[in-house]
This record gives C-alpha cells, structure tokens and sequence, in this order.
C-alpha cells in the first residue's frame, strides 16, 4: 500500500544530552504548532572526480569515479504556530524554558513517522525560523534543522519515554496584540499594518573529526553570528514613516501572542521601498530591516 496523508502522521523533537545521541527516555515534544509539511532530505555526500587511467586504458573519457565522503541531511517544516517554544533553541538560550538570547548550542533530536516505519535525525540545530502572518490569515512558521546522523526507518524511538501531542489553538492574525511602533500606536507614523513576517537566521557549518562516531564525520556545529530582521507590509495614512527611512536611524517594533511579548529594537529600514504611487492601488509599502537587529522576549 502506498504511503500517503493516510500514513503520514507527525515529526516531534527533543533536546539531546550528548551530540548526535537521540534521547529514549523523554517525552517528545509536538513542534510548537500544527505541522503542514515535513520534509527530509539526506543521503550520502558523493564526491566525483575523474583520472588519468593509464597507457593501456581503451576508454579514457570514461575514467571517472565516485566515492561516498560522508552524510548530509536536513529537515524543513511548516507549520502553524501554537506558541514559541521552538525560539530558545535558536536564539541559543542558556536553558529551553529561557527567551534570553546566549550561546549555549541547543542540540536536538527530530522523530519522523511513515507509514509504520520511524525515522530519527540527530544532532540537529535550528539554523533558520521565519515567522509571518497576513491581514486576515493564520500565521505560519517555517523552521530548518540541518542534521549529523540519521538513524534509518526502524522501529519506534521513544524506549521508556512518550510521544507528543497534536496541539490546538493556533495563531491568527486578530491574535497579535498590543502593536507599537518606537513605544507609541502604529498610528502615530502614519502606518496601518498588513502583514508582519520576522526571521532569524543562525549559521550552523559542520565541524569534521576523523574521531566522530557518526557516519556523517561530523562532530559539531560551527556557529557564526545570529542574523535577525523584520518585514512589516503596511498601508499609510500619511508620510510620516519617510523621515525614519531616509534618517537610517534605530526604531523598535513590539508586538505580544501566544502569551509572549516580543520586542525588535535596532531596527533600520534598508530597502529603498517602493511608495506605490498609483492611481488603481492604496498607497503603502513594504519595510524590510537590517538583518542587525535583537530581540527581547518577555
């Protein structure tokens, strides 16, 4: 029988104690929303090259090779959020129940379920978080885990733990509350908003070690400096928001949902936008920041 939405059930995560070491004695935790698509990717790292095959040889062009070098793998999901809980591993927070951003590598373990088969990637990091929503739609998140082993669709994982559950109540847009632009009402700039989309980016280059158990050779995770940036779609009611575009200076966006308050602060709109100045269209425009700017969650 064929594997289809039939037999495709969840993916769930859990923290990991040591590197590339999937816990079997924990509850798996849902990935903070209702998921809408997974997907896996991975395989063995093949490296191609061609030869000089020698005086003798009758087929010259043809002297190439392939040799498996190591693994890659990674997962993608979508899904609409329930809450932040997925932010601390991220945001490299010193324990998964803080939002303090730090650096503390949070390694984690993703749980896969097809058909009857279970599939584990470990030593995971979450190398990419994009949230957005739209004027009268649920939000949505995507996440991208990059892997360091994967363990095969086996039987169930969990040992002497528990799987998690599908969580309710998801986020839409007359969710987020308490908007404010630099302190005070969006009103205040002029601005009616239509669309709000962050991301936070944490570069993750594998580290290679001829001593490393896993197959893939990789031993950790090399992290490079936390990118995060804010898009806002917004309509205008008037051009007060020019002056803070052509001045390039720091700005503060806050907004609170799911039980959080979240604050943007050195912002500064980079992108030149478009005012759309037409006659068949509302006037507004679309504010992308730096990718510079910090995030504080209360």
């Amino acid at each position: 029988m064929v594997i289809d939405s039939s037999k495709l059930k969840y993916a769930e995560w859990l923290e990991e104690s040591a590197f590339g070491t999937a816990p079997t004695d924990g509850t798996w935790k849902q990935m903070s929303g209702r998921i809408l698509d997974v997907s896996f990717k991975g395989g063995a790292k093949i490296d191609e090259y061609s030869y000089l095959p020698g005086a003798s040889a009758s087929d010259p062009l043809g002297s190439s090779d392939a040799e498996k070098v190591g693994e890659e793998m990674s997962v993608g999901i979508t899904l609409n959020p329930t809450d932040w809980t997925l932010l601390p591993v991220i945001l490299s927070a010193d324990t998964l129940s803080s939002y303090v951003p730090g650096d503390t590598k949070n390694y984690i373990s993703l749980g896969m379920l097809a058909g009857s088969e279970y599939g584990v990637m470990s030593g995971g990091v979450i190398s990419n978080y994009q949230f957005s929503c739209n004027f009268g739609e649920r939000a949505e998140v995507s996440v991208d885990i990059p892997g360091a082993k994967f363990s095969g669709w086996t039987t169930d994982y969990i040992g002497t733990g528990a799987h998690s559950t599908v969580p309710s109540g998801i986020l839409v847009w007359d969710d987020i509350s308490a908007i404010t632009y630099d302190s005070a009402a969006l009103s205040t700039e002029g601005l009616i908003l239509d669309s709000l989309k962050f991301t936070i980016e944490q570069p993750a280059d594998p580290v290679g070690d001829l001593s490393s158990a896993l197959d893939s050779g990789i031993a950790d995770w090399d992290y490079g400096p936390r990118k995060i940036s804010v898009e806002l779609g917004v309509s205008l009611t008037d051009m007060s928001i020019d002056t803070d575009i052509f001045a390039g200076a720091d700005h503060t966006l806050a907004f609170t949902a799911m039980s959080k308050t979240l604050t943007f602060s050195n912002l500064k709109w980079a992108n030149a936008p478009d005012r759309k100045l037409s006659a068949a269209d509302k006037l507004g425009m679309t504010l992308s920041s730096s990718a510079t700017a910090t995030l504080a969650i209360a």
